[in-house]
C-alpha cells in the first residue's frame, strides 16, 4: 500500500469507530426516552383508573345516601300513616275518644257522616245513629227518624257496633253504644250528664 493512503485508512478507521460508539448512546437515550414515556404513560393510565375507582366511588356513595334517603322517607310515611290511619274501632276506644261537649266536628272525624240523624224519643233532641261492623249489604232505617235500634239485626250479628250520639248546639250531650265485649256477650254502655252506666243486653 502506498505511504499516502495510511493518513486516509486512519481517518476512515477512526470515523468508523467513532459511528459505532455514537449509536449505542443513541439507542440508549433513545431506550431511556421510550422508558420515561411509559412511566408517564402508566402513571396517566393510573390517574385516570384512580379517578374512575374514586368517581365510581362517588357515585355508590351517592346512591347510598338516595336510597337512605328513599328509606327514611318510606319509612315516616309508613309511620305517618300508621299514626294517622283508622284504627280499628271498639267500645273501649269510643269509650276513649267520645265525651261530652266535644265538638261534632271531632265526631265526624271519629266515625264519618252518620247513618242516619233521628230524634230522640226522650227528650225530642237529635241524635246521630252510626252503624259499624256490619255485614256486606246491610242497611237500617228507623221508622219516622226514631232513634230504635234494630235489635234483631243485632242480635243475630248483622251489625255489631251501633252508636248513638246526642247533638245540641253542634256538642255532644250524651252517647250510646251498643256492642260486643270480648268474650262476645252484647252489651250497652250509655254516658250522659247525670249517669254513665253499662248493661248486658239478654
Amino acid at each position: 500500500m502506498k505511504k499516502w493512503l495510511y493518513p486516509f485508512a486512519a481517518c476512515s478507521l477512526i470515523f468508523i469507530l467513532a459511528s459505532c460508539q455514537e449509536k449505542p448512546e443513541q439507542e440508549a437515550a433513545a431506550n431511556e426516552e421510550s422508558t420515561v414515556q411509559k412511566e408517564d404513560k402508566d402513571a396517566a393510565q393510573n390517574d385516570s383508573i384512580e379517578n374512575e375507582d374514586k368517581n365510581q366511588s362517588q357515585n355508590e356513595n351517592d346512591s347510598e345516601k338516595e336510597n337512605k334517603k328513599e328509606t327514611e322517607g318510606q319509612k315516616t310515611s309508613s309511620e305517618s300513616e300508621e299514626n294517622n290511619g283508622t284504627q280499628e274501632l271498639t267500645a273501649q276506644l269510643l269509650k276513649q275518644e267520645l265525651s261530652l261537649g266535644l265538638p261534632t266536628k271531632e265526631v265526624r272525624s271519629l266515625l264519618g257522616e252518620p247513618n242516619q240523624k233521628v230524634t230522640s224519643d226522650k227528650d225530642g233532641k237529635t241524635m246521630w245513629r252510626y252503624d259499624k261492623k256490619t255485614v256486606d249489604g246491610y242497611s237500617y232505617n228507623a221508622p219516622g227518624n226514631r232513634d230504635s235500634l234494630d235489635y234483631e239485626s243485632f242480635i243475630n250479628k248483622d251489625v255489631q257496633l251501633i252508636v248513638f250520639v246526642g247533638v245540641e248546639d253542634n256538642k255532644v250531650n250524651s252517647y250510646s253504644i251498643y256492642y260486643y265485649d270480648e268474650q262476645g256477650v252484647p252489651k250497652n254502655y250509655r254516658k250522659n250528664d247525670q249517669f254513665e252506666k253499662t248493661d248486658t243486653m239478654q
